[in-house]
């Protein structure tokens, strides 16, 4: 389990594409927790170090806020899942990584308590009709 408060990359690994004509999906799965009122933390991937843009950014965000309770410690499941195409053939370094959203800070965000966590990623041909 970690608890960070800003961006950290939770797994890296290498993944060898064969072709330039193939997307990459991308799957993770496990336990999460947002924790300060008023705070947010992303989950993301990177392919080489940079985010994905076509078609978009793989993300998925909690925002925590709590009306009564002071201190709520909540773990939940969580995924992220996405696909990203216009990748290189060739090794691509996949990253899954947690930071806090824009316009936030001092997010409190723990990954991966009490449960496996899995990282997935497929090679996948789309068809254009």
């Amino acid at each position: 389990m970690n608890s960070e408060t800003e961006s950290t990359t939770l797994i890296s690994e290498t993944y060898s594409k064969k072709s330039a004509l193939t997307a990459l999906r991308v799957l993770w799965s496990g336990a999460t927790r947002q924790w300060n009122k008023g705070q947010c933390s992303r989950w993301y991937f990177t392919f080489n170090g940079t985010e994905c843009s076509n078609p978009g950014t793989i993300e998925s965000v909690k925002y925590t806020y709590y009306y009564d309770a002071s201190s709520v410690d909540l773990h939940s499941p969580f995924t992220v899942q996405g696909t990203c195409v216009g990748l290189p053939a060739g090794d691509i370094i996949l990253n899954f990584a947690v930071s806090y959203c824009s316009g936030y800070s001092g997010a409190n965000a723990a990954t991966g308590w009490g449960t496996a966590s899995n990282m997935m990623a497929e090679e996948i041909f789309l068809d254009t009709y």
